[in-house]
Formats: structure tokens, C-alpha cells, sequence
């Protein structure tokens, strides 16, 4: 969603003069933004190149940056905070104004908005001064934590107004909380609010794993910082995305050909995911473990459950014996049968063309099942009435938690969303074939009724 929502933003900011004022949505940030501008203006100024830095804010904000990036950022001071302000003030107008839509890209474009102001705003979180309050008092007690940076988490020890532990000292505690023995890469550190670094260590979620499902099941370790148990919650959340099968295969097609061949790689992603439980951890998620990265909440969550995913699926498919890969990739059936011998992973050279078409046929095919904006259908089964038959329907939410009769929101939702849930449920439950006059409603005989209580329905909620 982070590149769309700043495609959606980048399109909808050149009609910027169009937007309308008076349907702007909570402006209380930009009003801190610009009191805090107030404030680092006080301190030392720099000399920035405000063209890199919006350009770094927006790496940052759509979880591309690196450290160089938030030292940029931070390195602003007062420019970073009034283009913040900028940038999070248009992105509201345009956030009201895509709420005037009309058509099946409505829902998408405010969510692209909303993501982006998320984006933004945790950005703008970087740069927030400490309240008065938190920087008096002693200091606190210096634990594990964790932090998220382009895939790979990265462990450190420290506190708020604590002096970090030193590398000797780090090791020392992952050692004596259990921390996997291999797979650390040093780091170049964290950079904390008083200005020091804490040095820390990188390892892979795949050389992770392990240790972090221990770590969601203890529940009495005091040295475990907020962020580290945290992304031990979220681990865990993968583990259960694949045990339940709900991951698909998505072909990814490198940007450099080489003449007519170009690089391809098969990835495995989450399916189906519970996004009530997606919003749920992300509201719940420390800011530290995107100290890093800059990266909203929501895309964190995504980002580490999908790693969590790749890794356990590229662990399984190590232990199987893959056929042969084809010599070339030039037709449909040797794509096929590379993508099948390269399913754990590994590059491999295809048709330009060819690749690139079955990537986005790939993508079309999984988009029911992996748009984090997908809403499940809701399927009830009412007891036999006067007439003595069993009345099975579905309904669909139109907000939190409201439900309408699935007839009613293909109508009137522009029914895009639906429609692509309601043709997977036809072809998991054919019963509802017979639902010609009212779509989402059919009557069962007992032996029907019988086996959705016992095998269609449980099969459902799997999903």
C-alpha cells in the first residue's frame, strides 16, 4: 500500500488548489508540527538542501530509508518540521477531497491517503522533543529492545535517559535470555534522543525465528524491552498465517533486462490476513521498533509478518527436492516449470515479456485474498423456521461493524470489494448457486444443513 498511497498522494498534490478547506479531517498535528518548529528553531540551524530532504522524508515515509536518511532528517531541525508540517497540512486536502470521489477507487485512494498521513506522522514522530516530564526523573532500566529496518531486525540494549550497553554487554544479555548463537551481523548502531549511539546487532528474521516464538511465550522475562516482545507477538502471528495454508506465490521481475532476459524470483506472502488483528497490533506497536525505518505501523506489522512467511516457506522448500529447472524460460510451460524447480527463492533468468505478463496475471489472480483492504463476507445459518427449512445468508460490513444483506452492498458500494468475495464463497459453498432471485440467500435441506456445521462452515473461518 506504501506505493500506491504515494502514488495516489503524488497524482492528487498537483490538484492540489482544488481542495477544499472546510472539509479538512484533525489538523492537531500540524499544529504541534508548527509549534515545534518554534522550539528547534530556538537551537543551532543547518543548512539544508530542502529538495534531498522532502526527498528523504518521503523514502522514510513510504519505508525505503536508511540511517543516512533520518540523520537527514534530524540534521534538518526546523526545515525537516515546517516541511513536515507542508507535506502532512496537503495531504489531509487531499485526503477530504478523495472522500468526494465517486467509482470503485474511492475506498482506495483514501485509504492511500490515510496510510500516507500515518506515514508522515510517524515520521514527524522522529523529531519529537521530550516533555517536560520525561526528561526529569531517573532514568529507566536499560532492557532488549528491537528494532525493524529493511527486513532484518535489529537488537540493541537501552532505556530512556539510560546509557545504552555496550556491544561486550549486548551480547552478554542475548546470551542469557537465549538469543540464537549464530546469524549476527554487527550494526552501525541507533541514534537516541540525547544524541548517543547504541550499538546493536542485525540478524535475519529466518536465523530469528526460534528465539522470538520463546520469547512470545515467556511471559515472566523483565529484561525484554516493549519492541522486542512486540515483534515476538507479530512473529508469532506469521507462524499461524502459514500454518493455516493462507500464503500464495507472487513472481517478482527485476527492472534491468539483459537483451530479451530479465531476473525473476518467486516470493511467498500472507493471505487472508485477520485485518481486525493487523490493526490491532499495529495500534499496539512501540516506536521504537520503527526507529528506524520511519514506516507506519501498519506497514511494519505487513512487513514483518511477510518476512516471518518467506522465511518459514524458504526453510520448508530447503528440506524438498525440487525438480530440475528448465534450460531456458521462454514459453509458458518452462516459466512454469522454473517457477516450480525455484520456488525456495532463488533468481533465475526469464523472458522480458513473458515473466513480466505472469506476474501481473499472478497478481491478479491472488488480489482477492492478499489486499490488506479486503473486508471477509459474514455467512449465517438461521435454524429452520415455520416452513421447516434451514435459511442460509451473507452479509457484508459496510463501516466497523456494521452488517447489510450482500444484496444490498452489491448495489450500492459500487460493489468491487464484495463481488470478489462473493465469487471465491460460489466456488467454496456451489449451494449458493441457488441463490438466483436474492444473491446471498438459499435455503438447505437437513443433510446440507448438516454439512455446513460440520465441514463448510469450519472451512470458512479457517479463511
Amino acid at each position: 500500500m506504501v506505493g500506491r498511497a504515494t502514488r495516489s498522494w503524488r497524482r492528487f498534490r498537483k490538484s492540489r488548489r482544488g481542495f477544499c478547506a472546510a472539509h479538512m479531517s484533525d489538523r492537531a498535528v500540524v499544529a504541534w508540527l508548527c509549534r515545534a518548529v518554534a522550539f528547534v528553531g530556538r537551537g543551532r540551524r543547518v543548512m539544508v538542501d530542502v529538495t534531498e530532504l522532502e526527498s528523504a522524508i518521503w523514502r522514510i515515509a513510504d519505508g525505503r530509508g536508511n540511517d543516512a536518511d533520518v540523520v537527514l532528517l534530524r540534521d534538518g531541525g526546523a526545515t525537516s518540521l515546517s516541511l513536515l508540517a507542508r507535506l502532512v497540512g496537503e495531504a489531509e486536502d487531499g485526503l477530504a477531497s478523495a472522500r468526494g470521489l465517486s467509482g470503485d477507487e474511492r475506498d482506495h485512494v483514501v485509504a492511500d491517503f490515510t496510510d500516507t498521513i500515518g506515514s508522515l506522522r510517524r515520521t514527524a514522530d522522529l523529531l519529537r522533543p521530550m516533555r517536560a516530564a520525561e526528561a526529569e526523573g531517573p532514568p529507566d532500566e536499560v532492557v532488549l529492545q528491537a528494532s525493524w529496518s529493511a527486513g532484518t531486525i535489529v537488537v540493541w540494549a537501552g532505556g530512556r535517559r539510560a546509557i545504552p550497553a555496550s556491544n561486550d554487554e549486548l551480547a552478554t544479555r542475548l546470551e542469557t535470555c537465549g538469543g540464537p548463537a549464530h546469524g549476527w551481523s554487527v550494526h552501525p548502531g541507533i541514534r537516541l534522543e540525547d544524541g548517543v549511539s547504541a550499538e546493536a546487532l542485525s540478524i535475519k528474521v529466518k536465523d530469528a525465528l526460534g528465539w522470538l516464538i520463546a520469547i512470545s511465550a515467556d511471559r515472566d522475562g523483565t529484561d525484554l524491552g516493549p519492541s522486542l516482545r512486540w515483534l515476538a507477538r507479530v512473529a508469532l502471528e506469521g507462524v499461524r498465517v502459514v500454518a493455516r495454508g493462507a500464503i500464495v506465490p507472487r513472481l517478482e521481475v527485476g527492472s534491468q533486462a539483459h537483451g530479451r532476459s530479465v531476473d525473476a524470483l518467486v516470493r511467498w506472502v500472507p493471505a487472508l490476513s485477520d485485518s481486525a488483528m493487523i490493526a490491532s497490533l499495529a495500534s499496539a506497536m512501540p516506536g521504537t521498533v520503527a526507529a528506524l525505518s520511519g514506516e507506519a505501523a501498519g506497514v511494519t506489522t505487513r512487513g514483518v509478518v511477510g518476512a516471518v512467511v518467506e522465511a518459514i516457506v524458504s526453510e520448508g522448500l530447503e528440506r524438498l527436492d525440487l525438480p530440475a529447472q528448465p534450460p531456458r524460460a521462454s514459453s509458458p510451460t518452462d516459466l512454469a516449470d522454473t517457477m516450480i524447480a525455484r520456488m525456495d527463492g532463488a533468481s533465475f533468468p526469464a523472458d522480458r515479456e513473458l515473466a513480466r505478463d505472469t506476474s501481473r496475471r499472478l497478481d491478479l489472480w491472488t488480489r482477492s485474498v492478499t489486499d490488506p483492504a479486503r473486508s471477509p463476507l459474514v455467512v449465517r445459518l438461521d435454524p429452520p423456521g415455520a416452513r421447516a427449512v434451514w435459511l442460509l445468508s451473507v452479509q457484508a460490513h459496510t463501516g466497523r461493524s456494521a452488517l447489510v444483506p450482500l444484496d444490498t452492498a452489491l448495489r450500492s458500494d459500487g460493489g468491487r470489494t464484495a463481488t470478489n468475495e462473493w465469487a471465491r464463497l460460489q466456488r467454496m459453498l456451489p449451494a449458493f448457486d441457488r441463490s438466483k432471485s436474492t444473491r446471498g440467500q438459499v435455503a438447505l435441506d437437513q443433510e446440507e444443513a448438516w454439512d455446513f456445521m460440520s465441514r463448510s462452515g469450519p472451512m470458512l473461518a479457517s479463511f
